[in-house]
């Protein structure tokens, strides 16, 4: 037996919640409206999720399995990109991109916006709050 669950963050407080629902797959459509109902909830816009399913063994352990992590709208840019920005603001950005082989960074389309790595197996999904035709897009790099 199995439960799937989705985990999302947010950019204001540093928090995580998960909801735990009747999902029956690692499905991005679902998880984009439960965002959607968390932001007219909360007020608040995540800017991230992932899945877990979670598999109870035979011998009574539990095993994991984590999804991608799938980020909800921002900007993705590469190392390249930031040097080419060439901002005098960004130049520890530089630095710690390079010092620890960081090889994209996304801005988040949060309220702020938050700067954060971007995993090479994340998935940047096209996602405005409160509309539900958006698109799965691949960053190109």
């Amino acid at each position: 037996m199995s439960e799937i669950s989705v985990h999302f963050s947010f950019p204001k407080t540093f928090r995580a919640d998960e909801v735990v629902g009747n999902l029956t797959s690692f499905d991005v459509e679902e998880a984009k409206e439960i965002a959607n109902s968390m932001i007219s909830q909360w007020e608040d816009q995540p800017f991230s999720f992932h899945f877990v399913r979670r598999y109870l063994k035979s011998n009574g352990n539990q095993s994991l399995e984590v999804s991608p992590t799938y980020f909800l709208g921002g900007h993705v840019r590469t190392l390249e990109d930031v040097c080419c920005d060439n901002k005098p603001d960004e130049q520890i950005l530089v630095a710690n991109m390079r010092a620890r082989d960081y090889r994209r960074v996304i801005t988040t389309q949060t309220q702020p916006p938050a700067l954060f790595v971007f995993p090479d197996d994340a998935v940047l999904v096209e996602w405005q709050p409160d509309e539900t035709d958006c698109e799965l897009a691949i960053p190109k790099f």
